[in-house]
């Protein structure tokens, strides 16, 4: 028993030599068996693109250590070296940590992101779990849509699309109020900021104007922190409950025409060009919910992005537009899309007799069954 205690330790003592000794300061310490030989590079990731910190080779054994640290908190990608500059999700991870943290990292997975483990951050590894739970969420959901294409006869999926409906239902509540609870414990963390985009805005707005608020405090040069908070700003002044933000244009007659003038009405305001095809497409729709519902209060004021006069007023007269039309022509520079935050077509916002917004994005039957709610 003695003589195997020893080659034991012998066998422990030479297989560790092929590692590099730990440094008495270091940012990460990592250990990725499927990656030995490779290079492994942290970059801090700014707003736009990313600034390379450090990097290091992974020895024999898996071990490898960064020992670069970071100046600020942020957030920072450990990736391999010589790998799509893109990579997949499993291909990378992240952290968010700053320059007081020691990081021991783990992966067993055949990608440096699948099945790792995180140590010494407490925020990074809660966006590891979030993480981890998002693309659980994305499986069931993938696993269930599979199962549903699997049946073919009719009457049978017809059922199996109800049942599968409320499965799928609580399981996204589930996801919701896990997030929540998340968002609420980690508010000046950016685990929040990451955590807050699985929430809808349309419906979550509470939670998004909450991780804006607290996070412009504790991280206001944060670039993310800050094109958040602006974002969340405008979009606050566009969300339901709020009141719509005045639009004075000019229609193909050189007439302005206030938005505010159409108060004691319900307004869809339509953001659209005549060059945008699915705007275009979604016009006959718009078309049939005016031609019912106008004598019941409907006004539309439709707001284009056009750059050229004739190509609008053509666009109009061809689609049988017979609404309120404004455009100060400046494709997407428009004032208007501007104010309203508006950086796809079409766009529309519902705006209740007072000139609130009540809903936005209702297009088809869904514009139809919520007019039907308001007029019936």
């Amino acid at each position: 028993m003695r003589m195997i205690s020893l080659l034991s330790i012998l066998f422990y003592s030479v297989f560790t030599a092929c590692g590099p000794s730990a440094p008495k300061e270091y940012f990460i310490k990592g250990s990725y068996a499927a990656g030995a030989g490779k290079t492994v590079i942290v970059e801090k990731v700014v707003v736009g693109n990313t600034e390379f910190l450090d990097s290091a080779r992974i020895e024999k054994n898996g071990t490898f250590y960064i020992v670069k640290k970071p100046t600020d908190y942020n957030y920072y990608r450990l990736r391999v070296k010589g790998g799509n500059p893109q990579p997949t999700p499993g291909a990378q991870v992240y952290f968010i940590t700053g320059p007081n943290e020691k990081i021991n990292f783990t992966s067993k997975g055949a990608q440096i992101g699948e099945d790792y483990e995180v140590e010494g951050s407490p925020e990074s590894q809660t966006l590891n779990l979030v993480t981890r739970r998002i693309m659980s969420n994305q499986a069931f959901n993938d696993s269930l849509n599979t199962e549903f294409q699997k049946i073919t006869d009719p009457a049978t999926k017809a059922l199996k699309a109800i049942e599968f409906q409320e499965i799928a239902n609580k399981r996204q509540q589930q996801q919701i109020e896990y997030m929540k609870k998340v968002v609420d414990e980690n508010l000046n963390s950016l685990v929040a900021l990451e955590t807050v985009g699985q929430l809808d805005p349309a419906q979550y707005m509470d939670y998004h104007k909450k991780v804006a608020e607290s996070l412009i405090k504790a991280h206001p040069n944060n670039g993310f922190v800050r094109n958040f908070h602006a974002m969340i700003t405008s979009k606050a002044s566009t969300g339901s409950g709020a009141e719509a933000p005045e639009i004075d244009l000019p229609d193909p007659n050189g007439k302005n025409i206030k938005l505010s003038s159409l108060r004691g009405k319900y307004v869809l305001i339509d953001f659209w060009a005549s060059w945008c095809r699915p705007c275009r497409m979604e016009n006959p729709n718009i078309v049939n919910a005016y031609a019912k519902y106008k004598s019941k209060g409907l006004e539309i004021y439709a707001v284009s992005l056009d750059k050229e006069k004739k190509a609008w007023t053509d666009a109009i007269a061809a689609d049988n537009l017979t609404w309120i039309h404004v455009s100060d022509l400046q494709f997407w520079n428009s004032a208007a899309a501007k104010l309203y935050n508006v950086t796809s077509i079409p766009k529309s916002f519902l705006l209740d007799k007072e000139g609130k917004i009540i809903a936005s994005d209702l297009r088809g039957p869904m514009l139809e069954q919520k007019l039907a709610e308001l007029m019936p």
